[in-house]
């Protein structure tokens, strides 16, 4: 379940970008950058409980979500909205 936790949100991005028929270029590489995020957190989790490893594991979810947002700000631009920050 830890692993589905950004799953609609990330789903609802790639969809809204495929729609859209987004074109960026950050758009092409950001999911494959969650992805491999995602495994690394789930790794680390996995593999230690260490102080160490949950400042690692929290970064790779703040790369998560830093990249989720900039994807929802490729997304509103190309559908021609405000970015509100």
């Amino acid at each position: 379940l830890n692993v589905t936790e950004n799953l609609p949100f990330f789903a609802a991005l790639v969809l809204s970008g495929a729609y859209l028929q987004v074109q960026d270029f950050a758009f092409q590489v950001l999911p494959s950058l969650i992805l491999y995020a995602r495994v690394a957190q789930s790794l680390i989790h996995v593999a230690s409980g260490s102080r160490l490893a949950v400042s690692l594991r929290f970064t790779c979810y703040l790369v998560q979500v830093l990249a989720m947002l900039t994807m929802a700000a490729v997304i509103l631009k190309a559908a021609g909205l405000a970015v509100p920050w």
